[in-house]
């Protein structure tokens, strides 16, 4: 593909992006009005008359079901007066054991569920049991017992019941009311429709996030001016960078010498000092060419990799008159590396070390990599 195509290609992606861009805009706006227009309609139903008179049939059925907890309080208490006197007269009377255990258990549920009102027969028996001692009591209970059963007689029950049922149909009416009202509804579709378009703008930004990351794959730096170029791209026009051209002019310029490559990094506080020693040995001799291979560059990673390079400052020397690369970790000596150059160009010679030398290898600047 010829620089012509890949400008054309370049461009249609930025086209295609903007596009999409442009296009998730629309569709964000769109959703903000309609959440707009969608809090408005709030507001005016917030404002309106019918959503008032909902919050009054709200406090008028919380105002029911104090009411409604009163009585159900009282009762419960009225019969906690029974607790132990029950357990005793139970076994006594076997006919009313499911129904005093239903009173002692819950008492409105056992009074709204005695339709005959069993309960009035079954204290009056009990009252006569404790009176005839056949049920015995402690003093003080007895005398507590007895004076609850007396103000619990039917007329009791069926003046709790009126004021119950009343209570309960007041309470129905209170909610027919607030069903007919529709305003709660309409307030509650407009908030899940509100959380659903919170929801849709979200998944929006992060398609559109993540179409943005697709691009930037597409792109890299140019080694040259540091511009983002298409990673396909092997010449830059702005800056005239060319890749196969600059490999090939290093190696023309390469012919004969000695060529040292320098792997650097930013962040590396030996490099520098690395670097400086080639370059000055590069300015004492005609015969060395040096290169600085940064590891922060597409370039110079891809060289890296290739090269098995896993830490800086490494240095290699490759010339001539010698077939392999001699490679130093961290920052050499002037001597070694001018030894290396020499071998290089064949005006030394390498010699294996052997016995107890050879132990010491690892612990001299020069490597060679067989």
């Amino acid at each position: 593909m010829d620089e012509k195509e890949l400008l054309e290609e370049d461009e249609k992606s930025n086209e295609d992006l903007n596009s999409y861009m442009s296009k998730i805009r629309d569709e964000i706006s769109k959703l903000e009005d309609e959440s707009r227009v969608l809090i408005k309609e709030e507001e005016e139903i917030i404002a309106s008359e019918e959503y008032n008179q909902l919050l009054k049939l709200r406090d008028k059925r919380k105002e029911i079901e104090l009411e409604t907890q009163k009585l159900r309080d009282r009762i419960y208490f009225d019969f906690s007066m029974f607790r132990r006197s029950f357990k005793k007269y139970k076994r006594n009377a076997k006919q009313y054991e499911k129904i005093i255990e239903n009173y002692a258990t819950d008492a409105l549920n056992a009074l709204l569920t005695d339709s005959e009102l069993r309960i009035v027969e079954i204290l009056r028996e009990m009252s006569k049991s404790i009176g005839g001692g056949e049920l015995h009591l402690k003093d003080k209970n007895t005398q507590k017992v007895m004076k609850q059963i007396s103000m619990m007689n039917q007329q009791y029950f069926e003046d709790f019941l009126k004021e119950y049922n009343s209570i309960m149909e007041n309470k129905e009416r209170i909610e027919g009311k607030i069903r007919d009202n529709n305003t709660e509804e309409k307030i509650d579709k407009i908030d899940c429709r509100q959380d659903s378009i919170i929801s849709e703008i979200d998944q929006i930004k992060i398609e559109l996030e993540s179409e943005k990351q697709g691009f930037a794959k597409k792109l890299r730096p140019c080694p040259k001016c540091g511009k983002e170029i298409p990673v396909n791209w092997h010449y830059h026009e702005e800056c005239g960078w060319e890749e196969d051209k600059e490999e090939e002019k290093e190696a023309i310029n390469s012919i004969g010498k000695v060529k040292i490559q320098v792997f650097t990094s930013p962040t590396c506080p030996h490099c520098h000092p690395a670097l400086d020693l080639a370059k000055q040995i590069e300015k004492e001799r005609d015969d060395v060419k040096v290169t600085e291979l940064s590891t922060a560059t597409p370039h110079g990673h891809r060289k890296a990799e290739q090269l098995g390079v896993m830490a800086v400052p490494i240095i290699f020397v490759r010339g001539p008159a010698y077939p392999q690369d001699i490679g130093f970790r961290g920052l050499p000596s002037k001597k070694g590396l001018l030894k290396a150059i020499d071998i290089s160009l064949g005006l030394a010679k390498w010699e294996e070390p052997k016995g107890f030398f050879r132990s010491l290898l690892k612990k001299i600047p020069i490597n060679v990599k067989w």
